[in-house]
C-alpha cells in the first residue's frame, strides 16, 4: 500500500511538473488572479452539488429509517474529502461516509445494521456513476459537433465514461463474490460489516435497494443536477477568467474529467491526470492551455478550501468513538 501511493505520487507530481514547465507560468498565474473573490464562490459552489448529492443518497432508504438531510450531506462531504485529499484510492471516503451514517442512525434510535450502511453506500456509487455516465452524453454530442472527424475523441470518451460503472456492476454480481463481506471488503467496508449477521448476504441487499426502480431512478434523476451543478464550477471559472465557453462546453470538460479521475483512481488525488485532462479537454473546446492549467489550479484550490474542513470534520465526528475505544481497552 505505502509503495503503491509512494510510486503513484512520484508520477503523479513529475507529470504536473512536466505540463507546467512546457508552459509560462506567467500567464497560468494572471488568469488565475482574474478569479479573485470568485474563487470563495467556487468554494461555496461545491457545497451545492454536495447537498444535491446526499439527497439522492437519501432517497435509497425506506421512510421510516430515513437519515435527516444533514447527516447524509455531512457524510458525502466527509466521504469526498476523503477521496479527495488522501491515498485511498476512491474506497476510503465511501467506508468513512458508511461509519458516519451507520453510528448516526445508531445514536436517533434507527435499526440500522452495518450492511445495510455498506449496501445504500454501494448503491449510490453506482447511481452516481451511472448519472455521470448520462451526464456526459450530451457533451460527447457537443464534441461530435465541434469536430466532425472527433470519432477517435468521442469513442475514448464513452469508454473513460463507461468503463468505472461497468466494473462496479461487475464487482457486485452474485458469482463474482463468495458472500456478501467479500464485496464489502472491496469497498473497504469489511470492518464495519465483520459482525454482521449472513442470513441476508450483501448482495441480496443490493438487489432489493435496486429493485425499487422507482426510487432509484428518484436518485439517478438527482444525481444528475448535482452534476449539472458541477458543471457549473467549470463554467463560472472560465467565464471569470474571461473565456466565452457555453454550458455544454463546461458539461463535455467536468463529465469527461471527473470519468478520468474516477479511471485513475491509483493516482493519489488523481495528481497529473486533471492537470494533462483539463488541457487536453480545455483545448477541444477552445480554451487556451495557460488558461486551462489555470482552472487545474483552482480545481486543487477548491479541493482544499472543500475537503481540508471535511477532514477536520470527520476528526471530530470519530474522536468520540476514539475515546470510547481506549476507555474500553
Amino acid at each position: 500500500m505505502r509503495l503503491r501511493v509512494l510510486i503513484g505520487a512520484a508520477l503523479g507530481i513529475a507529470a504536473c511538473v512536466f505540463i507546467f514547465t512546457r508552459h509560462d507560468w506567467d500567464e497560468v498565474w494572471q488568469a488565475v488572479t482574474l478569479l479573485g473573490w470568485g474563487l470563495a464562490v467556487i468554494v461555496l459552489w461545491r457545497f451545492v452539488s454536495l447537498t444535491i448529492a446526499g439527497a439522492a443518497w437519501r432517497l435509497l432508504f425506506t421512510p421510516g429509517l430515513r437519515p435527516t438531510l444533514g447527516i447524509t450531506v455531512i457524510a458525502r462531504w466527509v466521504g469526498e474529502s476523503v477521496n479527495g485529499l488522501l491515498p485511498v484510492a476512491q474506497v476510503g471516503g465511501e467506508l468513512a461516509r458508511a461509519r458516519l451514517l451507520f453510528h448516526a442512525l445508531r445514536r436517533e434510535g434507527k435499526p440500522a445494521g452495518g450492511m445495510d450502511a455498506a449496501a445504500t453506500v454501494i448503491v449510490d456509487m453506482t447511481i452516481a456513476l451511472l448519472a455521470q455516465a448520462l451526464f456526459t452524453l450530451p457533451g460527447l454530442w457537443h464534441l461530435w459537433q465541434l469536430n466532425e472527424n472527433a470519432i477517435a475523441r468521442v469513442a475514448g470518451g464513452v469508454v473513460v465514461s463507461v468503463l468505472p460503472l461497468v466494473l462496479l456492476i461487475a464487482a457486485q454480481h452474485q458469482g463474482a463474490i463468495k458472500g456478501g463481506t467479500a464485496l464489502a471488503a472491496r469497498f473497504g467496508l469489511a470492518r464495519l460489516v465483520a459482525d454482521e449477521s449472513q442470513e441476508h448476504p450483501l448482495w441480496l441487499r443490493l438487489a432489493s435497494l435496486y429493485g425499487r426502480i422507482p426510487l432509484v431512478a428518484s436518485a439517478t434523476a438527482v444525481h444528475l443536477v448535482a452534476w449539472v451543478c458541477r458543471a457549473g464550477e467549470v463554467y463560472i471559472a472560465l467565464k471569470l477568467m474571461g473565456q466565452d465557453i457555453g454550458l455544454l462546453d463546461a458539461v463535455m470538460i467536468e463529465g469527461l474529467l471527473s470519468a478520468a479521475r474516477t479511471v485513475g483512481f491509483l493516482l493519489p488525488a488523481g495528481l497529473g491526470i486533471q492537470e494533462g485532462a483539463l488541457l487536453l479537454l480545455c483545448g477541444w473546446a477552445g480554451v487556451p492551455g495557460h488558461v486551462a492549467l489555470a482552472l487545474a489550479l483552482v480545481k486543487r484550490a477548491r479541493e482544499l478550501g472543500v475537503c481540508l474542513p471535511g477532514l477536520v470534520t470527520w476528526a471530530v465526528l470519530e474522536r468520540p468513538r476514539y475515546r470510547r475505544h481506549r476507555h474500553a481497552r
